[in-house]
């Protein structure tokens, strides 16, 4: 969550203060698998400006995971 830069025109720095905090992705997954287990979700978004963070190899192995798992 958040970010961070201190980009004058962005309204996440006043939110988080400039600070950036980020999930695994076996927490990213435990999360939707909660979310679909719990309220039976059938679809995710992601609205996070540091999701692609994950370097190739990682993302793809981690939308690999969620194809197969969930």
């Amino acid at each position: 969550m958040g970010c961070p830069f201190t980009c004058s025109f962005c309204a996440v720095v006043p939110i988080y203060e400039a600070r950036w905090k980020g999930k695994s992705a076996p927490l990213i997954y435990k999360d939707i698998k909660y979310l679909k287990d719990k309220f039976g979700a059938n679809a995710v978004e992601f609205h996070d400006n540091k999701f692609l963070r994950f370097r190739k190899k990682e993302l793809l192995s981690f939308l690999n995971s969620l194809k197969m798992k969930i």
